[in-house]
């Protein structure tokens, strides 16, 4: 499994990319990559995309601590809107388990199947941030 993190500097955009099969540990990694750099975690919208992933091995209480390690996140960013790219009905199903665990947490999150749609989702949001 590989993570791969591109922070866009002329978008107030980062995408955390998972390659391979996805176990706990390669989540944790990801997180701590980003809340350990306030040039990631400092950006509105994180894209989690899943697109090249063949395969996650987490649990209901894995996902609960994922949860539990993004409390710090809404911290460091509170305005922060994630978006996760969920390809198959695996990834979408725990993306749903997830979603139903974060949203207590004031966690803005949309849920796509292609990274095309969350594209235009970003686009639409980045445009709205501009009217303002």
């Amino acid at each position: 499994m590989s993570i791969d993190i591109n922070v866009e500097t002329t978008r107030d955009v980062f995408y955390l990319e998972f390659k391979g099969i996805i176990t706990l540990e390669d989540v944790k990694l990801g997180v701590e990559k980003i809340y350990s750099n306030k040039h990631i975690y400092g950006k509105t919208y994180q894209i989690i995309d899943f697109t090249k992933a063949t395969t996650i091995t987490l649990s209901g209480d894995d996902v609960k601590e994922v949860v539990l390690m993004n409390r710090v996140g809404l911290t460091l960013n509170p305005k922060f809107k994630l978006a996760i790219i969920a390809h198959t009905d695996l990834f979408f199903g725990i993306t749903r388990m997830y979603r139903a665990y974060v949203e207590s947490l004031g966690f803005n999150l949309t849920i796509f199947r292609d990274r095309e749609q969350c594209e235009l989702w970003i686009n639409n949001e980045l445009a709205k941030d501009t009217e303002l």
